[in-house]
């Protein structure tokens, strides 16, 4: 069984990309349990209104940092507090709901890898922060209980390690398909996916251009670099007005 001291020691043999890519993956694999059915039938409905959007897009903006990040692009301003800051409004977002609380840390520590990555590749103190993005990726496993996700962060590691030396790149890793087979997945998860996809849409805020994205992750799809690196540059202006002026931002490009 996957242990989080295995996954950090594999982990830190490689390029820190792997640790982010590692952990987006897992991230993405948590992603349909946000879609927990509650009695009350509003999208999201364990947050309270007035924050459903704001820790929402918090969540697939640190999914898409990670996945950029790891795919070699970055946001042209942001600066390792800038990183910092969107691993905290995750770890926020958990905190203001103990429903999901476990599975958006894994979001979280998945930001939180992605600014050490940062870091390292920025700072001139980064030996200090060597290991890091090991050590937060690994983190992940103690909050997974589900055991067929699990095991697919089990065959994600072995993949890597296992061809690392083969020149794959974390993009050929990312776009590697989550699940190879039905029996992979774990009960329910399609229909949670959906269900996810749906909310999203139902949203006042306009998070349909997610839809799409997210929908090909999950398969398993090309990225597109040129957009991602458009994604993730919003330009200030626009990331200070809130959700649905940066939801409307991303539908244009």
């Amino acid at each position: 069984m996957i242990d989080q001291y295995t996954i950090k020691k594999k982990l830190s043999r490689l390029e820190v990309q792997f640790s982010v890519a590692f952990a987006a993956r897992s991230a993405l694999r948590v992603m349909p349990q946000l879609a927990i059915e509650g009695d009350v039938k509003d999208p999201f409905w364990y947050w309270e209104a007035p924050v459903r959007s704001k820790y929402l897009l918090g969540i697939l903006r640190a999914y898409q940092i990670s996945v950029a990040f790891a795919v070699g692009c970055q946001a042209s301003e942001m600066k390792v507090s800038d990183y910092e800051d969107i691993s905290n409004g995750v770890i926020s977002a958990a905190y203001a709901s103990p429903v999901t609380a476990t599975q958006v840390m894994v979001i979280g520590n998945t930001a939180a890898a992605t600014a050490a990555a940062f870091s390292m590749t920025t700072s001139q103190s980064a030996a200090k922060a060597y290991d890091l993005p090991a050590t937060y990726a690994s983190s992940i496993c103690t909050q997974v209980k589900e055991k067929k996700i699990r095991n697919g962060m089990e065959k994600d590691l072995n993949f890597i390690t296992q061809v690392a030396a083969q020149s794959i790149s974390p993009l050929d890793f990312l776009t590697r398909p989550l699940w190879s087979t039905d029996d992979e997945l774990p009960e329910n998860s399609n229909e949670q996916w959906e269900l996810f996809l749906q909310w999203m849409d139902q949203m006042d805020d306009g998070f349909s251009p997610w839809s799409k994205w997210l929908q090909d992750q999950f398969e398993g799809k090309a990225l597109d670099l040129d957009l991602l690196q458009k994604q993730i540059d919003i330009p200030k202006e626009i990331k200070s007005q809130g959700p649905k002026e940066i939801n409307n931002y991303l539908a244009n490009l």
